[in-house]
């Protein structure tokens, strides 16, 4: 039981891989279950050979700041993908989820608030699958993590333990909201030269 596993938290610790396998196990999104997105124009922000990711996904939203109306930003740019939460006044809300990426994965805390309970995430032990809890009380919360060239990027995420429903997930520079939670970003081939 003292088996340790990654822990990111801006330092590595160790945690209980039993605890972490049960989490992942129970609710990681699967790739089946995860409804895609379908694609539309693409920008490219890195040269990857498994393609662009959607142009819906892409670019940091305007006026992105503490106390909005609770809910998750996603977008994808240059630097990966970027998960910011929020919610207006100081009650303590919690965002949970799983992000889980075809190749291994990476993750850093830009924006936490360390709000009460704190703010962790944890990698499991194969780098596809990235929990995470943050407790909030009316900050922002900001993930940013690297999924480098996976061709697939799926996100479940949770407000106080309930699925979000999809009007409160705003995905990519025009805020536009999945059809689904779980949902995923599915890379679209780039045209062969």
């Amino acid at each position: 039981m003292s088996t340790t596993s990654t822990v990111r938290r801006g330092a590595v610790a160790a945690v209980s891989a039993s605890a972490l396998a049960a989490g992942l196990a129970v609710a990681a999104p699967s790739a089946a279950g995860a409804a895609p997105l379908a694609p539309s124009s693409t920008t490219a922000t890195a040269t990857c050979s498994t393609g662009t990711v959607p142009d819906r996904f892409e670019g940091r939203p305007a006026g992105l700041h503490a106390g909005l109306p609770t809910g998750y930003w996603i977008w994808h740019n240059a630097t990966g993908w970027h998960l910011f939460a929020t919610h207006p006044g100081t009650r303590k809300v919690v965002f949970s989820g799983f992000v889980t990426a075809s190749d291994e994965l990476h993750a850093t805390g830009v924006r936490l608030e360390h709000g009460r309970g704190g703010d962790r995430w944890w990698i499991g032990p194969r780098h596809h699958t990235l929990a995470f809890r943050f407790t909030n009380v009316g900050g922002v919360d900001l993930l940013r993590i690297g999924a480098d060239c996976s061709s697939r990027v799926a996100f479940e995420l949770f407000v106080n333990g309930h699925k979000v429903p999809t009007d409160r997930i705003h995905l990519g520079a025009h805020a536009v909201s999945p059809t689904s939670n779980p949902f995923r970003a599915v890379r679209v081939p780039s045209a062969s030269v």
